[in-house]
């Protein structure tokens, strides 16, 4: 998705980056300190908002 981020909005480029920055902190977090169920439910989040990110980014026109 980064690669993608030159042909996007200013603002699109931004929360996009802040998705991606989001997403990487919560792999790199300890599963133990929130608990397995919360620290999937948490990856879960991102992984559904980096998709919406991308289809707006692949979005025609």
């Amino acid at each position: 998705m980064e690669q993608r981020c030159d042909v996007a909005t200013p603002r699109d480029v931004a929360c996009a980056q802040a998705g991606i920055g989001e997403a990487r902190r919560r792999l790199a977090a300890d599963p133990s300190s929130l608990g397995p169920l919360r620290h999937a439910t948490l990856l879960a989040r991102s992984v559904i908002a980096l998709c919406r990110h991308f289809q707006r980014l692949a979005a025609p026109g």
